[in-house]
């Protein structure tokens, strides 16, 4: 069952899922 602070626990890890996504897209698309 979910409860307010499993949402927001949840929503905190894609958080920063995100940013690393983000980051490592623009190492990758950086040039050499």
């Amino acid at each position: 069952m979910l409860t307010a602070s499993n949402v927001r626990g949840a929503l905190d890890a894609i958080d920063k899922n995100e940013e690393f996504i983000k980051m490592t897209l623009a190492v990758m698309m950086a040039p050499d």
